[in-house]
């Protein structure tokens, strides 16, 4: 259950437990035989109940769940419930379902669940909601399930770098539905039928959005703030935000106190706006005197214009120079001047 266990006696036939919460919340419990496992890290009790698996599954698990929540609590402050509860679910029939979380405890199927393997996507995803969906609820989707699929990018960037996470960012993976993959399959090339990061109605379109381009608007975000001033926001949110509703242009004006900018134009171009930027890109070399003018241009097919930086890979064959232009219009004309033949050229090679 929700909170720590403070007692337990028997009634008659029965055996009463009870739990202490040092926090307001919502109680959450399940029951089923389990195994049970706890150790202490970082003052924080972390718990496992499991239906199957021994003392070495639960301390993979606890101590992989202890790291995510540490890259977390850097990123967003400190964890805020009495502990931390894995608990394993019956087995979905094979559902895509990945689980769930509520105040300190999350909820896992079997299947998500296994020995020796440690399911990322699923288990990093349901951790950023104790932070964002039950201590900051948020009035749109994206604060909730787009700032925990961020959680799984942070975790992923701590562990194989920042490449890694662009890449699952940008393509997600087909055996996953928490990913962009079903963002690019169902709306980039129908935009029409796409809601705004911004409206504050919850369906699963919404849900798709808010994970597959709501989590590359937010890195976008970072990026475009510095991660001191983004985390430095976060915690703010976090602080203030406790267990109420908070609109999204809330959370971005904490993001602008931080780091002094004014994030209206970004606001109404990337969660108001439904749609993504669409570019082509034409360009020609020609050599001279052994130097080589490297000639093109960006054109958005996307009206209005987006405004916004984009990087642009110069690639020789053995390594890729990156120049960033600034788009800011229909037409963004480029030059550069070369030692070298390029052998490609192309837009947002770190898919940021």
């Amino acid at each position: 259950s929700t909170g720590v266990l403070a007692d337990r006696k028997i009634v008659g036939d029965n055996v009463e437990f009870t739990f202490r919460n040092t926090i307001p919340n919502y109680y959450s419990f399940i029951t089923a035989r389990y195994q049970v496992h706890s150790r202490m890290i970082d003052e924080i009790e972390y718990k496992t109940f499991f239906s199957t698996g021994g003392k070495e599954k639960a301390d993979f698990y606890i101590r992989r769940c202890a790291e995510a929540v540490n890259t977390l609590q850097e990123a967003y402050g400190d964890y805020p419930y009495d502990n931390f509860k894995l608990v394993e679910m019956a087995d979905m029939g094979g559902a895509m379902a990945g689980g769930f979380s509520e105040h300190g405890l999350i909820f896992l199927p079997s299947q998500s669940v296994p020995d020796h393997y440690f399911n990322y996507p699923v288990i990093a995803h349901e951790i950023g909601h104790l932070w964002w969906g039950n201590w900051v609820i948020g009035e749109e989707h994206v604060i909730s399930e787009g700032m925990a699929q961020l959680s799984l990018m942070l975790q992923l960037e701590a562990m194989y770098g920042s490449q890694t996470m662009y890449r699952y960012a940008e393509y997600g993976s087909r055996d996953h539905f928490m990913s962009s993959y079903l963002y690019k399959t169902h709306f980039l090339n129908a935009p029409d039928s796409e809601p705004a990061l911004a409206d504050d109605f919850m369906t699963m379109d919404q849900h798709h959005v808010s994970i597959g381009k709501g989590t590359k608007v937010l890195l976008m975000l970072r990026d475009y703030l510095g991660a001191d001033a983004f985390h430095q926001g976060l915690h703010a949110v976090i602080k203030n935000e406790t267990r109420q509703l908070t609109k999204l242009r809330k959370l971005v004006s904490y993001l602008e106190e931080a780091s002094g900018k004014d994030l209206t134009g970004f606001y109404q171009q990337w969660f108001s706006r439904k749609g993504v930027p669409l570019l082509d890109l034409e360009y020609g070399v020609t050599e001279q005197a052994g130097r080589y003018l490297l000639e093109g241009v960006v054109t958005q097919k996307s009206q209005p214009a987006y405004k916004m930086p984009l990087e642009l890979g110069i690639d020789n064959g053995s390594a890729m120079q990156t120049e960033t232009l600034e788009l800011n219009g229909p037409e963004t004309p480029f030059s550069f001047t070369l030692g070298y033949q390029p052998s490609a050229i192309i837009l947002d090679p770190n898919l940021k």
